[in-house]
């Protein structure tokens, strides 16, 4: 359909457009202010093909239902409802095989033990997927078990076949594999504001080209920085980058503080201490099949158009 520029129009523009994303579709309305707004599109010299581009590469990337991905993954088996206090419910969207009441029990608990010290981290998680499909992990060489489809925040994350397998947990005897891998994950939600304390802290450093260091992970993936002390790392794999061994850490911390580095322990105390007696209840309960549905885009999608950013740089002799 071709959008006519007429009475309902801004600089040539129409105040809405039809956007189709495979078999989805919403209709774009432009809004005067950004505070109105669901898109923000940037663009100097704006025309429908430039909004329409840009609107659907931004929903694309906040919407992992909406990427090419979501093709690979087969029927969806199950969704799941994980409702934490009053006010937030994860979906759990199961592309995998049904899973058991061990498990839905672990991820209760996992999250119910999480909120007391990530409370602040974790109330913007929307998904999970679980995915049929393994892949390996870029930086250890082994089947991955999980990681974040978004995470700014983190919204969405994914669940591989490798976290359901009976196996010893890589950090500790503290806890089963899954509950400690769960926790990981969600430890993952601090480096939005603690990664680069993390680093520092805990002597990271990036690795040069010109230095000659910059090596490869087993797994394929970049060394982008090694850590100075890792025989400090609470397990190999947290040794991989200064994210991991947060993540890693943190896991351990819930589970098992006494095998931390002590100055890392120190570190989480001071940071995180846990938060008990102010708990939100959790509860996980199976959608029925009707409910069983990935989500879909809204019949409107608000944007305004703003200016691109522009960078300056400033050279000084």
């Amino acid at each position: 359909m071709n959008e006519q520029i007429g009475s309902g129009s801004e600089n040539g523009i129409p105040k809405e457009l039809d956007l189709a994303i495979g078999s989805q579709r919403t209709r774009l309305v432009m809004v005067g202010s950004r505070e109105q707004s669901f898109l923000t599109i940037r663009e100097d010299e704006p025309t429908v093909e430039k909004i329409k581009s840009q609107a659907k590469n931004l929903l694309t990337y906040q919407s992992w239902w909406l990427t090419d991905w979501v093709e690979t993954l087969g029927d969806l088996k199950e969704k799941w409802e994980l409702i934490i206090g009053e006010n937030q419910t994860i979906n759990i969207y199961n592309f995998f095989r049904p899973l058991s009441e061990s498990e839905t029990d672990q991820i209760k608990k996992v999250f119910h033990i999480a909120q007391t010290y990530l409370a602040d981290y974790i109330d913007k998680i929307e998904d999970i997927v679980i995915s049929p499909v393994q892949l390996n992990n870029d930086k250890s060489g082994q089947p991955m078990n999980g990681n974040w489809l978004h995470t700014d925040p983190h919204r969405a994350m994914a669940l591989y076949p490798a976290i359901f397998e009976q196996k010893p947990w890589r950090v500790s005897e503290a806890t089963s594999s899954f509950s400690g891998i769960l926790m990981h994950e969600l430890g993952h939600t601090l480096a939005t504001g603690t990664r680069n304390e993390w680093a520092k802290e805990f002597n990271w450093r990036g690795v040069s080209i010109e230095e000659g260091e910059r090596k490869i992970h087993p797994g394929g993936g970049i060394i982008y920085e090694i850590c100075e002390e890792p025989e400090r790392c609470v397990t190999d794999y947290a040794k991989s980058d200064a994210y991991e061994d947060l993540a890693e850490s943190f896991s351990a911390y819930v589970f098992d503080p006494d095998i931390l580095d002590p100055r890392r322990l120190e570190f989480f105390k001071r940071k995180l201490p846990q938060n008990k007696g102010n708990e939100k209840s959790v509860e996980i309960q199976l959608s029925s099949q009707d409910e069983a549905k990935l989500p879909k885009l809204p019949d409107r999608t608000t944007y305004t158009i703003a200016p691109q950013l522009v960078h300056v740089i400033t050279k000084v002799d």
